[in-house]
């Protein structure tokens, strides 16, 4: 199947397709080692360039459905693969870079709510954050959460993540703690409530 060449398909299960096809082919036994992690990337990063291609064409909502697979496919793919080289973070970083370019951007509402969807959908996924490649995503949920006036949206999950944290213990519960607190005073501020 290829990808539909309407302006606003949904071609985010077709990219993913590709680029799961992409790990597969490097998969050994249920492991993808570090030579093999490399030249999987080296393919990824076709499509990367893919995606930076149509957002300078302007074709935002392409270039969004490729670079949300492959932080889908690439946080599911980092787990049982040798990414010593960071490789595979950094594709997914860049991709989380090809979104936040894509929604300051002048795009449609449309495309502004289906990103906005996406980000929620993966903020919940804590994948990103065990795997060391979730630092961009948190702040461009709340960044557009803000823009698009949906904060009940994001207060929720504010809220529901102090409460999973209070049930846990460790360093990281104080950290993630305060930059969850941090994040709801400066949204509460965006809305001018002290």
């Amino acid at each position: 199947s290829k990808p539909v060449s309407v302006q606003n398909a949904d071609n985010m299960p077709y990219y993913q397709g590709q680029i799961n096809g992409i790990f597969d082919n490097y998969d050994y036994q249920g492991f993808i080692d570090y030579r093999s992690s490399r030249k999987a990337m080296r393919d990824v990063d076709h499509f990367l360039m893919k995606a930076d291609d149509y957002f300078s064409k302007n074709n935002y909502n392409e270039a969004f459905c490729i670079a949300a697979a492959i932080a889908m496919e690439g946080v599911k793919a980092i787990q049982y693969m040798d990414d010593s080289s960071g490789e595979c973070g950094g594709a997914i970083y860049e991709s989380f870079k090809v979104v936040e370019n894509i929604l300051s951007s002048k795009i449609s509402e449309e495309l502004k709510e289906r990103v906005f969807n996406w980000l929620y959908e993966q903020v919940q996924n804590s994948d990103y954050r065990n795997y060391g490649v979730g630092d961009s995503l948190e702040p461009l949920f709340f960044d557009t959460a803000a823009s698009l006036k949906q904060l009940d949206i994001a207060y929720k999950f504010i809220d529901t993540k102090i409460n999973e944290l209070d049930k846990e213990d460790g360093w990281s519960k104080k950290y993630y703690m305060e930059s969850y607190l941090g994040q709801k005073i400066n949204l509460l501020q965006s809305e001018s409530r002290t």
